[in-house]
């Protein structure tokens, strides 16, 4: 099946998939690269490629593309990291990420 992928393999979500998929002696034909995650939805709306998603996203993108999950790589995870400084007003967004990465 052919794989839609973001533009180049150097961004870490890229980088992600790769190592999933290099575990599992898995290869996929590339056939589109993108620097629009809307437009790599889109073409997988259309039926041109399959995509990888953040699970964070999957609602929001089964909903509004009408995609339809094939599967879950549980394993391939991301890690984000927050620096702020101590004493300066924060962000309500930031605050918020760091409470619900907290109470994970």
């Amino acid at each position: 099946m052919p794989f839609l992928a973001g533009a180049t393999r150097s961004t870490y979500g890229s980088q992600v998939v790769d190592t999933w998929l290099a575990r599992r002696q898995l290869h996929v034909t590339v056939v589109g690269r993108f620097d629009d995650s809307a437009l790599l939805k889109c073409f997988a709306q259309r039926a041109l490629g399959v995509i990888a998603a953040a699970t964070s996203m999957e609602s929001d993108v089964l909903r509004q593309y009408g995609l339809v999950l094939l599967g879950r790589a549980s394993e391939a995870t991301q890690s984000l990291f927050i620096i702020r400084p101590r004493r300066q007003r924060i962000h309500p967004l930031v605050l918020e990420i760091e409470q619900a990465a907290l109470h994970a």
